[in-house]
């Protein structure tokens, strides 16, 4: 597992450090060699040497009465051509002195296969990466559509089984859906026509104000985190991206790549700030279909690739234009539990505790499910206190085929969870919780503000 944090000006510089950070290798680890003293909890600490275009950074956790560190993690792993010390590195930063850490390194796996800046204009780019250990696929184009007052400045994202550098970036082995127009199935290389089929993420790159995000990155998959907001909205808002494959509820000869792309975005000419807040925005585990204009079609920014080789959409719940509400999802099979309800009659069954009279069920713990939008929970799922702090009950993000002759469980959204942020603590975005040692940070799923509308990304 490696991570990244921090600010990026625009779209492109976003593609720039994502690209810049998965093809680099990375610190893993950073063990205590000397504690030092005089440092605070929450320092920030910075490794030291080595060739890097950002180097990594600790995180002091606890320290001891003469500010010694004694428990400490990464905060950012860096990215680096050239490997820093690894035996007592002499970091720098913080309220302290005399800390040094000894290091372990990762190498990543991840290589670029195209890096094409000739699309549309001259900023627009598309970039396809590989994963050489998993054989994963991915890529990112970017684009920009003229939205009213607004400029959409997006990502696609994109997924292939393989990749041949004959082939144009939208011609790749079994991509999914989003360089097709669906309302004629041609092949459209300009974005901004593309109707249904559309993976992506909502950016912006055009209002002076910068993009925070974070980056996790794993052998099988890359997850994107870009918080957005603006003098007009100054509310955040988190748009989220999944690509890469699903730890798979089978072997590999039963399902051989199983391969997901997600985003935050069902229409390619918004922008951002442009979008009603409440509805129109997804994160990993809320999904959300949008009516794309095309009859009774309703498409959401995540599919599968299903065992047949054919791409399957995903979606938990539906936003109707100027309905100014979400319903229950009744015209896809396929949803992202808990947040999402299966088919309780082909299974797997949703409930989590079942008498004759009295059903308890995930719906009954989640707005905007069974009750709509704007109703409460029934029930409150509130964390379990202990010694050491409250500990959250972490749902895998899992994909499930909720009806049909093939329903049963796809897999799970490597290291994505979903979590009630209520509780003595309340959770918030950015926030971490730890459980056994592993941290996680929450998110609230893009427009999902309310408290239980959280997703969680394991950090390490």
């Amino acid at each position: 597992m490696a991570l990244s944090r921090g600010t990026s000006t625009d779209y492109d510089d976003l593609l720039d450090k994502l690209d810049e950070f998965i093809t680099a290798d990375h610190v893993k680890k950073a063990l205590i060699n000397a504690a030092g003293s005089g440092y605070a909890e929450n320092d920030i600490l910075t490794v030291a040497g080595g060739t890097s275009t950002k180097a990594a950074r600790i995180l002091v956790t606890e320290v001891g009465d003469s500010g010694d560190i004694t428990e400490a993690r990464i905060y950012d792993s860096g990215a680096y051509s050239a490997d820093p010390t690894l035996t007592a590195n002499a970091v720098t930063g913080g309220t302290g002195s005399s800390a040094t850490f000894d290091l372990t390194m990762e190498a990543s796996n991840w290589t670029k296969n195209l890096d094409d800046a000739t699309l549309d204009s001259s900023t627009e780019r598309v970039v396809w990466w590989e994963e050489t250990t998993t054989d994963t696929y991915v890529g990112v184009r970017t684009y920009s559509a003229a939205d009213g007052i607004n400029t959409a400045k997006n990502w696609l994202l994109l997924g292939a089984t393989s990749y041949s550098p004959g082939l144009n970036w939208w011609q790749q082995p079994d991509t999914n859906p989003n360089a097709v127009d669906a309302s004629d199935g041609s092949v459209d290389t300009t974005p901004a026509g593309v109707g249904q089929g559309v993976v992506g993420m909502y950016l912006k790159g055009n209002d002076g104000t910068d993009i925070d995000y974070w980056f996790f990155a794993t052998t099988r998959r890359i997850i994107v985190v870009a918080k957005l907001y603006n003098t007009v909205t100054t509310s955040p808002r988190y748009a989220t991206g999944y690509m890469g494959l699903l730890n798979p509820f089978g072997t590999s000869a039963e399902y051989p790549y199983p391969l997901y792309i997600a985003g935050s975005m069902s229409d390619p000419g918004k922008a951002w700030n442009a979008n009603d807040p409440a509805y129109q925005m997804s994160g990993l585990t809320s999904v959300i279909g949008h009516d794309v204009g095309f009859g009774s079609a309703f498409e959401a920014p995540a599919f599968y690739r299903h065992t047949d080789g054919f791409w399957k959409n995903v979606q938990n719940v539906i936003y109707e234009t100027g309905s100014g509400s979400r319903s229950n999802d009744t015209v896809n099979d396929y949803v992202v539990y808990p947040c999402g309800a299966p088919n309780v009659s082909a299974g797997p069954d949703s409930a989590i505790v079942s008498t004759s009279t009295t059903p308890l069920l995930w719906s009954d713990m989640i707005n905007g499910r069974a009750k709509g939008f704007s109703d409460n929970p029934l029930y409150a799922l509130y964390p379990t206190p202990d010694s050491g702090g409250e500990k959250r009950v972490l749902v895998p993000a899992t994909i499930v085929l909720s009806s049909g002759d093939d329903a049963g469980v796809v897999g799970e959204l490597d290291g994505v969870y979903w979590a009630s942020a209520v509780g003595t603590t309340t959770v918030t975005s950015e926030d971490t919780l730890t459980d056994s040692g592993i941290v996680y940070r929450a998110f609230q799923n893009g427009t999902y503000i309310l408290w239980d509308g959280y997703q969680f990304i394991r950090e390490d």
